[in-house]
């Protein structure tokens, strides 16, 4: 009897969530699986769900917890109500349909899209659904940019928690008013700054006070605040205020926007293009206070205006002792990447720091050398000739499927001239038309994905793409976002007492 895992989410956990009733509903999600399971013969070794996830979401736990057990072989068969059930995200519907499940020798059902990846044309039917589905999501994405974009020209507050120093209004939850308990604290990190103190020392004074932090303080007013939750002040907490315009009573959003759709990283936008609405809210400092706030940043820059630097790496280095970011620190000449956990908390995680410059020049040599095995002269040689090999016989494949489809068209054609000279019963006819349909409807698809695949050899644009990379002296931040996902770095280890230490520097690439 093979094992099957059953996996439900639901995007929304209101109104049909849970176990309550509704079409969506996990409840209704089990219930139905279950029963199929039960009819096919299945023995359900595990239950995966998320609730309140959308399918686009990779770091679903539910999901990702059954990757891992898929991994590990402990189940044969996925069960799913729909492949949108699954994932909404395309490259990841190849990725695992396509890629790991024939790998690890896993089957997915989806019950309600007739979706069996085991049955023949499951696979070529799977990729339509993920086609609709990624077109549902860029559809849907463009309608609620749309709607958002009109409500944040109205000067409304768009954000599911309000600003730390404000709540939202009863009667109207898109405008902001003070916040008795945090208003008078955003006030005061604006007087102490204005007296001359910085922003590490202002988060010393309050943590001292046992004032709560910005996300501890949401999650102690409000259960659904998810994000994680920072116990104590940070300097880089501090900063965020002051630089914050909404504090003088106006609306200002847009400030970073989502790379895509797919995508949850943020991205930096320019001021003119942010949305500001004047005087929506009661400010809390004026306008006066928040500019000469902002002249004492520049000051502190060397008395010079300041232009934020991103270094290569920045947001892409992890420390491997507790799996946290870590952060830029020091100054001109002395820069490090030091474990943020660590800084806050010396009892979070163990020191971990490395000269900023050392890192990039690790990061550099090993991508020269990763870039230097993909680009091999002989071996891209032998790729490009059986490429040209694949190419031809791609073309020639091409060709006879194309071939196919004529002859098929005309046999379509025979059959209808058959069934109006009443050779043919009704019955007859549907069941040879239906048949032919399907056929046509796969060769075509072969036909389309051989089409795809013989537009020539593709060895010479991944060379021409990374060839450049190889010869750059310096790391940049292009290199980094375009051929790096992600640094690790673990603590440094004194070797056996001669004062030589070693560290475990891993990288995820992006090719």
């Amino acid at each position: 009897m093979l094992k099957a895992a059953i996996y439900c989410r639901l995007s929304d956990a209101g109104p049909g969530a849970g176990d309550t009733p509704g079409s969506e509903s996990i409840h209704n999600q089990k219930s139905l699986l279950l029963r199929y399971a039960v009819t096919h013969g299945f023995e359900v070794e595990q239950i995966y769900v998320d609730e309140d996830r959308s399918g686009t979401d990779p770091g679903r736990p539910g999901f990702r917890r059954m990757i891992r057990d898929a991994e590990a072989r402990r189940f044969d068969v996925i069960l799913v109500k729909t492949q949108s059930r699954f994932t909404r995200d395309l490259e990841e519907s190849e990725l695992y349909l396509h890629r790991k499940f024939p790998e690890w020798g896993i089957r997915l059902i989806a019950v309600m899209d007739g979706v069996d990846t085991d049955a023949e044309g499951g696979l070529k039917k799977q990729q339509l659904n993920g086609l609709v589905n990624e077109w549902y999501l860029e559809e849907l994405s463009a309608n609620v940019q749309a709607a958002l974009s009109t409500k944040r020209q109205q000067g409304k507050y768009l954000s599911s928690f309000a600003l730390y120093g404000y709540e939202k209004d009863p009667a109207d939850h898109n405008h902001l008013i003070p916040n008795p308990e945090t208003a008078p604290v955003v006030q005061r990190i604006f007087a102490l700054h204005l007296a001359g103190y910085g922003a590490q020392r202002i988060a010393m004074v309050l943590n001292a006070e046992g004032v709560l932090a910005p996300s501890a303080y949401k999650k102690a007013r409000d259960a659904r605040y998810k994000a994680p939750i920072q116990a104590q002040w940070s300097s880089t907490a501090i900063r965020n205020i002051l630089k914050n315009p909404i504090y003088t009573g106006d609306m200002v959003q847009g400030r970073c926007k989502k790379a895509s759709y797919k995508k949850s990283t943020m991205i930096r936008q320019p001021p003119d293009k942010w949305v500001v609405v004047p005087g929506t809210h009661t400010p809390l400092v004026s306008h006066e206070s928040f500019d000469r706030a902002q002249e004492i940043f520049l000051k502190r820059q060397t008395g010079v205006p300041y232009t934020a630097v991103w270094r290569p790496l920045a947001k892409k280095v992890k420390c491997g002792g507790c799996g946290g970011g870590m952060m830029m620190a020091g100054g001109p000449g002395s820069l490090q990447m030091r474990c943020l956990h660590n800084r806050r908390d010396p009892r979070v995680c163990t020191p971990n720091r490395i000269p900023l410059d050392e890192l990039e020049a690790v990061v550099l040599a090993r991508l020269h050398k990763q870039l230097a095995e993909v680009l091999d002269v002989d071996e891209l040689a032998e790729s490009l000739q059986k490429d040209d090999q694949r190419f031809r016989k791609r073309r020639r494949q091409l060709n006879q499927k194309q071939k196919e489809l004529r002859q098929l068209e005309k046999q379509m054609q025979e059959l209808y001239f058959q069934r109006t000279a009443g050779d043919l019963s009704a019955e007859q006819f549907a069941s040879a038309a239906r048949a032919m349909t399907d056929r046509k409807t796969a060769l075509e698809q072969e036909a389309e994905q051989l089409h795809h695949w013989s537009n020539g050899p593709k060895m010479t644009e991944l060379r021409e793409k990374l060839m450049p990379y190889l010869r750059m002296e310096k790391l940049t931040k292009e290199m980094a976002d375009a051929l790096i996902q992600q640094v690790t770095v673990w603590p440094a280890e004194e070797d056996d007492g001669v004062g030589n230490f070693h560290r475990k520097i891993e990288i995820a690439w992006n090719f």
